[in-house]
């Protein structure tokens, strides 16, 4: 095997232990390799020792360590074909160690390989009989051995990883949970008895009884495992019967008296976990309850058909993060998602049902492993349009034409007309200072204007003319002015344009006035082919024209006019659009005015078709309205 092995170390306060496990790991004769270190709130050193002899050095806040969690965000930061585990007070037996680890990967049906465990000399007695009697020797395929798979010295492929992260929510045995889970899927697992590493375990009694308590917990919800008083005792008994004969059998006597205060830690430690099993199974039973009545979502199961209803979500994945729902802006697109008349769903692109809403501001409730730059109660907006990230399109940093892409709330990704909404972290941005959760569920359309301005080249002074005083006409006109355009907004309503009259914007209600004829710049804002070709023909030559969301038919030039469409934003638009509007040179007053709870969903949808308002929002969390 030659591809590249990212071994990941989980270490809190080992700056007694982890130099060696580094400094031997950098010896292998195993190429190519990197190291990452995952802290969880080292004190010691731990940190300056990693810094100096891994390659990363990522961190997981100690109140949010699961040993699952840890590995996952690892595991994240890594760029290898093959995931290395080795605990952090371990070392290798030898320099082919790591070599003899990933070997076994040449079968492709071997998804994970964990390899033997020798006792340190300061290892307790029975703890040394439990490692040669759980890691003997013989390599050989593990089949659902609930001794076998264990992270302090494992290897699994990573593309198997990305498919089945390890479980979060486990206390401890998230090995086993995954080597379960992966035979499940029918990877094999296999145990090689040449890759050993020296465990060292220099733990007190209550550091055992810790330890057990932990797997006793990860037990009951793996395996459903029970004990009794009873049986506990009778297996101390056992374990105390082997020990002694072990014990004896190699003249360690003095080192047998230690021996049953350790195993009644052990014993005591996982009675007491299996018993936390019980109760925190009941609490996590009452909780899911609560999540699934308070999980509601506007659901469009066919065209015309919807309703509001308790829905389950799933918590973020790795890369992912969670956001619970402030508000949601009705968008004309979410009656064409409705309608079934938005071309994706007449061409058969988008399927129901959907959970529609594309215009939306919450709070990070969850992030996923791996996740940087965003924290659980951050304020944040997030992308709509979601390229696969691996194509030429999203390489060059425009996802609309991404072949593969999801279109949150529109194209095969549910929205935020829901109590929450998931997306990948590179798609999330926090809300800045000085501006509002009301204020910026409008990032989205203001993105996507700042790309029309962007394509169109504004430069100061220009003069630039929008058609249409809907939401998008009226913010393309602030953002063309907030960029050093003088601006005209025509509209056919005067209602309309009495707003953006009082910002400094002039208005006209025809085609045929001087605006149009005088404008350098033109966006058209309105989606309406009719207005296309009297556009045309008013606009002076050598004006470029730009399409905002609608792609009219047209050739790129017509008599001498730059006409273009654009649809929809990049990433490159966000930041900047969160930028103006916490400016405070977007006015959002007429927009954000009429605000309705989202059991209103129908009567808002029912006022955006009759034009009733010139925007609206829904409340979706009225807790966090005023953030």
């Amino acid at each position: 095997m030659s591809g590249l092995a990212s071994v990941i170390v989980r270490a809190r306060d080992e700056v007694r232990f982890i130099g060696r496990l580094l400094e031997d790991v950098r010896a292998q004769t195993y190429e190519p390799l990197e190291i990452i270190v995952v802290d969880s709130g080292s004190t010691d050193g731990t940190l300056e020792v990693a810094e100096r002899l891994a390659d990363r050095v990522v961190r997981v806040a100690p109140e949010e360590f699961t040993f699952g969690r840890s590995l996952n965000v690892g595991c994240a930061a890594a760029r290898g074909e093959f995931l290395v585990f080795v605990s952090a007070h371990t070392y290798p037996v030898s320099n082919n160690w790591l070599a003899n680890l990933v070997a076994p990967f040449a079968d492709p049906a071997v998804g994970m390989v964990y390899g033997r465990q020798l006792p340190a000399p300061s290892t307790r007695l029975d703890e040394e009989r439990d490692l040669y009697t759980n890691f003997g020797e013989g390599s050989r395929v593990s089949i659902d051995n609930p001794l076998g798979p264990n992270n302090a010295n494992a290897a699994v492929r990573a593309e198997l990883w990305r498919e089945v992260p390890f479980d979060e929510e486990l206390t401890g045995l998230e090995d086993l949970a995954w080597a379960q889970e992966i035979q499940a899927l029918g990877h094999r697992v296999f145990y090689a008895d040449n890759a050993g590493i020296v465990h060292i375990h220099e733990e007190t009694l209550r550091q055992v009884f810790r330890r057990f308590r932990r797997e006793g917990q990860a037990l009951g919800q793996i395996m459903r495992y029970r004990m009794t008083p009873a049986g506990g005792v009778r297996r101390w008994t056992t374990s105390l019967a082997r020990d002694l004969e072990y014990g004896l059998s190699r003249g360690e006597r003095r080192r047998l008296l230690s021996v049953p205060a350790s195993r009644a830690a052990e014993f005591a430690g996982l009675y007491a976990g299996l018993r936390d099993d019980q109760r925190l199974r009941r609490d996590r039973a009452q909780r899911v309850a609560a999540e699934r009545r308070d999980q509601r979502a506007v659901v469009i199961t066919g065209p015309g058909e919807h309703a509001l209803t308790a829905v389950d979500r799933p918590p973020p994945g790795p890369g992912e993060v969670t956001l619970r729902v402030a508000y949601v802006g009705v968008c004309r697109t979410d009656l064409d998602v409705l309608d079934g008349t938005l071309a994706y769903y007449r061409e058969g692109r988008a399927r129901y049902p959907i959970v529609p809403g594309h215009e939306f501001s919450g709070v990070v409730e969850a992030v996923g492993a791996g996740v940087q730059g965003v924290a659980m109660g951050d304020r944040a907006v997030g992308e709509c349009i979601l390229g696969c990230g691996h194509c030429a399109a999203c390489l060059s940093g425009t996802p609309t034409e991404c072949p593969n892409r999801v279109e949150t709330g529109v194209l095969n990704k549910d929205g935020a007309y829901a109590t929450r909404v998931t997306l990948p972290a590179r798609a999330v941005y926090r809300v800045p200072d000085g501006l509002s959760l009301r204020g910026a569920a409008l990032c989205e359309p203001t993105a996507v204007v700042h790309k029309a301005a962007r394509m169109l080249g504004v430069e100061r002074g220009q003069r630039a003319c929008v058609i249409g005083a809907g939401p998008i006409g009226q913010l393309a006109a602030q953002v063309l002015r907030a960029q050093g355009a003088e601006v005209a907004l025509i509209d056919r309503s005067e209602e309309r344009l009495s707003h953006p009259a009082e910002l400094d914007i002039s208005t006209a209600t025809s085609l045929d006035g001087p605006e149009i004829r005088s404008a350098d710049l033109v966006v058209e804002a309105t989606g309406n082919r009719e207005v296309l070709e009297p556009l045309l023909t008013a606009v002076a030559p050598g004006a470029r024209v730009c399409l905002v969301g609608l792609i009219h038919d047209v050739p790129q030039t017509a008599n001498g006019k730059v006409v273009f469409g654009s649809l929809g934003s990049d990433p490159r638009d966000w930041p900047v659009a969160l930028a103006l509007l916490a400016s405070g040179r977007i006015d959002l007053s007429a927009l954000t005015r009429r605000v309705q709870p989202i059991d209103e969903y129908a009567d808002a949808w029912q006022r955006a078709r009759e034009g009733r308002d010139l925007k609206q929002l829904l409340v979706v969390d009225g807790g966090l309205r005023d953030l």
